[in-house]
């Protein structure tokens, strides 16, 4: 577990890229942007291609000739499924320990204790889950019986006893490498894990929820599953793999999912296919002010959006949005 606040410090910022560690040109191009903004901490939101194995976390995370930017205050990293291939081995063994808050006093990465966190101020909780722990099956059966990707026990256990997520009115942003919704062809849902959630905090109260593992970015507006909580969705997987259109959009999903935006930019053809553009996103907290810029591979804001919450009632609300709709590849639906 880790749980830490800027003492003092009046606005926190936090850079976030998922499905980034790739070792690519992108992938370093993405690493210097980030490293130029100076965030405060940083966070891979999962996925070491292509297995995770330890030349792989070496590579990406812990050669002098690396890219990934650590954050002055604290860098973690989230467990997608590529590193579960190797059964999360080096993940847990060799990257974790080279994460966590910074020690000043120490002038070293205290380790991070956990593949699940909360960084949090008076108003707002940025709230790390693990997704990916059981997001790899039985091979060949996988395909038959796909895994729900859900919630460990003890993370739920962590939820109640010492985060107390029931309790707390801060706004919350939860994190997580699986996606909760998607509008497009051949990608899954992973619903159980939002259901874990809505048997704490309940179905109505609404959260922001930051997922990858699709390699896309997308925004979504107030949705809730059956039985899963109510969150506004936002998948940022566009890090560092190649960004495919190959996948197109279930046009009934649009207002079904309340698909507000996505990008359809190509940035380049590989073997005349076409892809997108790569990018990151920076968080800023400033008391019960909370921001989400969307910047591509080329320092472009594409995409800010600004929220404030509400400590004593845990309602959380969108003050305003911003969309470069400069390129006709930003696709806004009204």
């Amino acid at each position: 577990m880790e749980k830490s606040s800027e003492d003092g410090k009046e606005e926190i910022t936090i850079a976030l890229a998922s499905d980034w560690a790739t070792d690519t040109v992108e992938s370093d191009m993405i690493g210097d942007l980030i490293a130029n903004k100076d965030p405060d901490y940083t966070i891979h939101l999962g996925d070491t291609y292509f297995v995770g194995m330890k030349e792989e976390i070496r590579d990406n995370f812990l050669a002098k000739n690396c890219s990934w930017h650590r954050g002055a205050s604290g860098s973690f990293a989230m467990l997608g499924n590529h590193e579960m291939y190797s059964r999360g081995i080096s993940y847990y063994r060799d990257l974790l320990p080279s994460m966590g808050v910074y020690s000043k006093e120490k002038k070293k990465y205290a380790g991070q204790k956990a593949s699940y966190f909360c960084l949090e101020n008076d108003h707002w909780r940025v709230v790390s889950l693990d997704t990916g722990y059981n997001s790899v099956g039985i091979p060949l059966i996988e395909y038959i019986l796909k895994p729900k990707c859900d919630f460990r026990k003890e993370i739920l256990t962590w939820l109640k006893e010492d985060v107390k997520i029931d309790q707390d009115k801060r706004g919350i942003v939860i994190m997580t490498h699986h996606q909760y919704c998607t509008a497009f062809e051949n990608e899954e849902e992973y619903l159980k894990p939002a259901e874990q959630l809505a048997e704490i905090i309940g179905k109505d109260r609404p959260v922001i929820w930051i997922w990858g593992h699709e390699h896309r970015l997308t925004l979504f507006g107030k949705y809730s599953s059956e039985k899963g909580i109510t969150a506004y969705g936002r998948c940022i997987g566009n890090g560092g793999m190649p960004i495919e259109f190959k996948n197109k959009i279930i046009p009934e999903r649009i207002k079904d999912r309340n698909l507000k935006l996505y990008d359809e930019r190509v940035y380049s053809k590989i073997k005349n296919i076409e892809t997108g553009y790569n990018g990151f996103t920076m968080l800023n907290i400033k008391d019960n002010e909370l921001k989400l810029e969307y910047f591509d591979i080329k320092d472009n804001l594409v995409v800010s959006e600004e929220w404030t919450a509400d400590n004593q009632s845990g309602e959380i609300k969108n003050t305003e949005l911003k969309v470069d709709l400069n390129d006709p590849g930003i696709i806004l639906i009204k």
